[in-house]
């Protein structure tokens, strides 16, 4: 699989990717001010992503889970870690997201077919 992925869905704008990446995400000064902090560098805007040693952490908006993905905001479990909250979607959840993802121009032209396989890897332990 290469580098460690993260993927964390926070609140956001419900128009998803209708409106301006940097403003896609609420608060999304203070994610990049957080993750700045702990050596993370922004390496994808559209997809929010940064990464460090290995580590991949991407953010999605919670609130296009639903007409995305098909994944209800009611089956989500909330984490709490050091005062932050976010969701972390099971692996069947990601499953859906990753399956719809795997439709998406941007993703298909930039990814490189990772998706694909995070796919395939999701099948073997779901």
């Amino acid at each position: 699989m290469g580098s460690t992925r993260f993927g964390y869905h926070v609140p956001g704008d419900k128009r998803g990717w209708d409106v301006p990446a940097e403003k896609a995400i609420l608060d999304w000064d203070r994610i990049v001010e957080l993750m700045d902090s702990l050596e993370y560098r922004l390496v994808d805007l559209h997809e929010h992503e940064f990464v460090k040693d290995g580590l991949s952490v991407e953010f999605g908006i919670i609130d296009t889970l639903p007409s995305f993905a098909g994944v209800s905001l009611d089956d989500l479990e909330i984490h709490q870690e050091e005062g932050a909250k976010f969701y972390l979607l099971t692996p069947k959840q990601y499953f859906r997201v990753y399956e719809a993802s795997s439709k998406d121009s941007y993703r298909a032209d930039n990814n490189n077919s990772k998706d694909i396989h995070k796919i395939e890897y999701l099948k073997t332990i779901i």
